[in-house]
Parts: C-alpha cells; sequence; structure tokens
C-alpha cells in the first residue's frame, strides 16, 4: 500500500514539472513572438491580442491605460510603469492556464500506458528541447528588427546555426538513451552534458529578451520581468529532475483516482482568465441603432511634422453636418448635410471593423505622423477609437487596427470633409 501511495505521489510531481515545463516554453515564445511582430506585417493580430489583454487587465486593477496617439497634438507616449503590470501578469495569466489544462489531461489518463510513457520517456527531452524549440519556432521567419532593439542572439549565432546544434543535441540524446540500455552511463558525463546544454541555451533565450536598463525612458514599453523568470524556472526544474524525478519514475500503476476534486476548479477558473484576456468581447452592433435621431459620429485629424489637416467632423442621426477646422485647414465652422444613405453606409462600416470592440491602446504608432480618431456615441453608449492614420504603422493589412483605418478613411470621404480641407 504505501509503494502505490509514494508511486501516485512521484506520478503526481512528473505530472506538474511536465505541464510547467511547457507552459513556461509556451509564454517565453509568446512573448519572443509579440515583440518580434511590433513593427513587422505579420499574418496575424498576436500583438494587438496581446495588449488588448493587457489593457483589459490593467483596467480591472484601476490602472487604465493611455492610449498613446492623440489627435490633439504629434507627441506619442510611450507606455508608463503603470501599465506594465498588465503586460506581466498576461503571461502569467497564460502559464497557469496552460499549465491547469496540460496537468488535468495527464490526470485525466493516469494508470494508461500513454501517461506512463509521458512521464517516462517524454519528461526528460522535453525539459532539455521545449524551451529552445519555442524560441527557433518564435524566431522563424522574424525580421527582427524591433523599434530601438535588435534581436541578436547571444556570440553572434544565425537561427539557422542555432537549429543545427538543436539536432545535434537531439541526436547526441537519442544516442545516450540508446547507450542506457545496455550499460549505466556515468552521472558525471550527463551532468557535463546538461550544463553544456543549459550553459549555452540560457544565454541564447536570454538575449532574445530586451533589457530594462539599456533603453531609460523605454523600458517600460519593453522591459519585461516574467519570461526571465521563466528561463531560471526552467533551469530548476530540469534540476529536480535529474536529482528526484529521474531515478524515481514510476512504474505504470493501477487505473484509480484520476484528478483530485479540485483540479477541475483549478482548470475551470485558468480557463476563464484566458478566455478574459485572450477572447474578444461580444461585438455591439452599430448598424442598428435604437434611437438613430438621437445619435453622433465624430471623426477627427491631428497634425503631423509638416502640413496635415486639423480638423473635427460630426454627423448626427439626422444627417447633419458640423465641419470645425484648424491648423492647415479651413480654419472656422461650416455646416452641410448628408442623405440617410449614406448615414447607413456609415454604420455598416463602423460594424465591419468591430468598432465597439476595438482597444486602442493595444494600437502600434509611429512618430511625427498625423492621427485620426472616431468617436460614436448611440443609445447612451460612447466609445471613441483612436488610430496613427499612417498606413505603414497600423500592422497587417487585414488586423484589427488597419481594418478600423479604413474604416475611418472611408467614413470620412462618405461624409465629405475634403470640401473644406482642400
Amino acid at each position: 500500500m504505501n509503494n502505490v501511495k509514494s508511486g501516485q505521489a512521484g506520478d503526481g510531481l512528473h505530472d506538474i514539472v511536465f505541464a510547467l515545463n511547457l507552459a513556461s516554453a509556451f509564454a517565453y515564445g509568446l512573448l519572443v513572438s509579440v515583440l518580434t511582430r511590433m513593427t513587422e506585417v505579420p499574418p496575424d493580430d498576436l500583438a494587438y491580442f496581446f495588449l488588448r489583454g493587457a489593457a483589459r487587465i490593467n483596467r480591472v486593477l484601476l490602472l487604465s491605460p493611455v492610449s498613446p496617439v492623440s489627435t490633439s497634438d504629434m507627441e506619442r507616449h510611450f507606455p508608463g510603469l503603470w501599465e506594465q503590470p498588465g503586460r506581466e501578469l498576461v503571461l502569467l495569466v497564460s502559464v497557469f492556464g496552460a499549465t491547469a489544462m496540460v496537468y488535468l489531461l495527464l490526470r485525466s489518463i493516469a494508470g494508461t500506458r500513454l501517461h506512463w510513457l509521458i512521464t517516462t520517456c517524454l519528461l526528460g527531452p522535453s525539459l532539455l528541447f521545449a524551451a529552445p524549440l519555442s524560441y527557433l519556432w518564435a524566431m522563424h521567419g522574424a525580421s527582427r528588427n524591433v523599434p530601438f532593439l535588435e534581436f541578436s542572439p547571444a556570440w553572434g549565432a544565425s537561427h539557422w546555426s542555432l537549429g543545427l546544434v538543436l539536432a545535434a543535441e537531439g541526436l547526441a540524446a537519442i544516442v545516450v538513451l540508446l547507450a542506457t540500455r545496455t550499460r549505466a552511463v556515468p552521472d558525471w558525463l550527463l551532468g557535463a552534458c546538461g550544463v553544456l546544454h543549459f550553459g549555452f541555451w540560457i544565454p541564447v533565450l536570454w538575449s532574445a529578451l530586451p533589457d530594462w536598463a539599456t533603453w531609460g525612458d523605454f523600458a517600460s514599453y519593453f522591459g519585461f520581468v516574467v519570461p526571465r523568470r521563466l528561463l531560471i524556472g526552467w533551469l530548476v526544474l530540469a534540476v529536480i529532475w535529474a536529482r528526484w524525478l529521474r531515478r524515481g519514475q514510476p512504474a505504470m500503476p493501477e487505473a484509480g483516482a484520476r484528478a483530485m476534486a479540485w483540479t477541475p476548479l483549478i482548470v475551470v477558473t485558468a480557463v476563464a482568465m484566458c478566455a478574459f484576456v485572450w477572447l474578444p468581447q461580444p461585438v455591439r452592433s452599430a448598424a442598428h441603432p435604437s434611437h438613430r435621431e438621437s445619435m453622433t459620429i465624430e471623426v477627427s485629424r491631428g497634425p503631423c511634422y509638416g502640413l496635415c489637416p486639423r480638423y473635427s467632423v460630426r454627423v448626427h442621426g439626422n444627417g447633419s453636418v458640423e465641419y470645425t477646422g484648424d491648423l492647415h485647414g479651413a480654419h472656422g465652422q461650416a455646416t452641410a448635410t448628408i442623405g440617410p444613405g449614406q448615414v447607413t453606409a456609415i454604420l455598416a462600416e463602423l460594424d465591419r471593423a468591430g468598432f465597439f470592440a476595438i482597444e486602442d491602446s493595444a494600437f502600434r504608432w509611429c512618430f511625427d505622423t498625423p492621427g485620426i480618431a472616431v468617436l460614436v456615441s448611440m443609445d447612451g453608449v460612447t466609445h471613441r477609437v483612436s488610430s496613427d492614420a499612417s498606413s505603414s504603422c497600423t500592422g497587417a493589412p487585414t488586423g484589427t487596427q488597419a481594418r478600423f483605418l479604413q474604416a475611418a478613411n472611408e467614413i470620412d470621404r462618405i461624409i465629405g470633409s475634403r470640401r473644406w480641407t482642400e
């Protein structure tokens, strides 16, 4: 009986270490992927989703994010330290959620041969190779051109050469595994191989993370604490496995108790937290307002380093238009009217962009470029979205920010603001 209980306890520790290792490697790769997409045009919206989740967490913590884009002046503000907790917590929540889900899956198959194979054959290799593979995946195809930062691996090694190193290590691990079937491999040799492996890869993975101290005022935008702790944790998990789990791999236990009663509760909590951080909010439709006559839609443009029009134009539900011009636009005020069909077209553009679900504090931006904002007030709800007005600063053409900019420009065209600005 004592042996069974001991085996089950060790079995559970194997599961925890395996789940934590995979989740930490995933979170590290996630952050590196976000950073490498800051100035690229990727086929996805990953950087926006990450920063949107951070803004949601900051709002819950009463650390309201301030949009770095303003249409009132040319100044662009780097996010301050009060916004950093959200970015750190996005990673922690992701690690927590991934760990809980992997652990529950492992406990649900406890007592099966598949579970035994994972804990005896895959745990060790995963501790060696999950984090480097996550790094190579995140950097695959990336230009590594990030504002104020160049991602260059330690010792100047290319990503192709790092892939060859990892492949060579994988072959060496297979040779060692086969050798242990016929003879005992000295612990000092395994220890030396482990020191070489982690001594090589930890500096490489560390080099992909920007330093808080390097960029001064930019540190709060690029510096992260959590990923460095994940790398240290990676080494700690490997030591735990080598010292206490490698020789104590459990024999395949009898099918019995799977997950503890509290495990599903933790998993449900983790999934809910991840859903809050990563999933989009329910989109409020703008196409069919209940009180169309009382709604207002305002488009405003800000200045740039040059001759850019600066104005705002407001449309009411009945089609009346109010224009207010300023620097490099027509000064003063003007009025006009647009038809019901044009108002409907404006509402359709807002709907296509998913306007009410947009979080503009997650947008990318440039320096000395004009800004554009859209403010909509309808049915007792007011929402304002600001963005850089340069298409070169809005990321993927199919991304959230690019779709908003396209919608804002189209709304401005439908209103006909050029009649006053040219």
